[in-house]
């Protein structure tokens, strides 16, 4: 009898966790194949502006900041990325470009997409 509890426990364990693996992977194909663009941010008042983006296994959160209708900065406040480290380059991109429609870091496109889209986030919230 106390077999049969610690298998069925184990077989439940393993299926949950194989579920949550699936989900995960769904997300991140998902973040994957997002579509970013770029708010007009020129009609937003001076100011930081925040945003995050939950991406399963990938989570983003920044803070943009506007002054004189340009993006001054792009802080990267969370980057939960696994092996996406590079991507966090992509905020000197924004920087420079003006524009959310940047290249992704080759490599780490899951976690370039999910700053990208905390970005955009930030830049339509209702501040």
């Amino acid at each position: 009898m106390k077999l049969r509890k610690a298998l069925l426990l184990s077989f439940s364990i393993v299926a949950l966790a194989l579920l949550g693996a699936c989900s995960a992977m769904a997300k991140m194909d998902q973040t994957k194949s997002l579509t970013i663009t770029t708010p007009n941010y020129e009609k937003l008042p001076d100011g930081t502006y925040r945003g995050a983006y939950d991406g399963g296994l990938v989570i983003a959160e920044v803070a943009v900041t506007i002054h004189a209708e340009n993006i001054k900065s792009v802080e990267l406040l969370r980057h939960d990325h696994g092996r996406g480290a590079e991507a966090e380059k992509i905020v000197d991109s924004i920087v420079e470009a003006q524009s959310l429609e940047v290249d992704v870091i080759s490599g780490a496109t899951v976690s370039s997409k999910a700053i990208l889209k905390a970005a955009e986030n930030a830049l339509r919230a209702e501040n």
